[in-house]
């Protein structure tokens, strides 16, 4: 009977080494701005552009008894430049069900697929609104796309628009942004470059500082 104790411990304890439990999502940054990304409950993490991030998974524990053991999870990915889905006139989701296996890693490759605009505010008040306007360049046609409200001093306020995709089925276009520094305002300060058309990953920044107000570029 004890050699048999002893014959049996050894694989005992090779199966109780084999539980293990966790699971990896890799999220890879192929475009040039930031990535946002959290799981479940958790904090929004930031990927920066060219970068990558490893992040770990809480999950039960797996072993020979148990099986194989998986997770679903609610995952929160997009970017300055990216989007889930990547048809522009689909409806548009930043969230999707992730399911994860203990022992693997999840990669994700975040390729970019839209053109972004981003507004700073170097003011030491809030801007009110900045209304983005889709305009056409070879005739007259404007269409309100965006409005970002209430940019506090220092912050910054982006929003993913399509790139411009030219082929002979496409029209090119371009944005201009009406700031309005106070709800009162009638006039609004006017950002555009129609020389400048914004394609996958390109980024139009705005920053609003005090020489720009006191110069009074309306």
């Amino acid at each position: 009977m004890r050699k048999i104790v002893i014959c049996l411990l050894p694989a005992i304890l090779l199966l109780l080494g084999a539980c293990e439990s966790g699971a990896k999502f890799r999220v890879i940054n192929r475009t040039s701005h930031p990535i946002y990304t959290s799981l479940g409950d958790s904090e929004l993490i930031t990927v920066p552009g060219g970068t990558e991030r490893v992040i770990k998974v809480d999950t039960d524990t797996q072993s020979f008894l148990t099986g194989t053991v998986k997770k679903r999870v609610q995952v929160l990915l997009y970017g300055e430049t990216f989007s889930l889905v990547k048809e522009v006139n689909k409806p548009q989701s930043d969230s999707t069900i992730v399911e994860f296996e203990v022992g693997k890693t999840l990669n994700a490759y975040a390729d970019p697929n839209r053109a972004g605009i981003k507004v700073v505010n170097l003011l030491d008040i809030p801007i009110y609104k900045v209304e983005v306007v889709q305009k056409m360049l070879n005739y007259y046609h404007n269409s309100p796309i965006a409005n970002l409200f209430d940019i506090l001093p220092g912050d910054t306020s982006w929003l993913r628009v399509p790139p411009v995709v030219q082929s002979p089925n496409n029209d090119p276009f371009y944005f201009q942004l009406d700031v309005y520094i106070n709800e009162s305002d009638t006039v609004p300060y006017v950002f555009s470059n129609h020389d400048s058309l914004l394609g996958v990953d390109d980024q139009m920044v705005v920053t609003i500082t005090p020489d720009i107000i006191d110069g009074d570029t309306k």
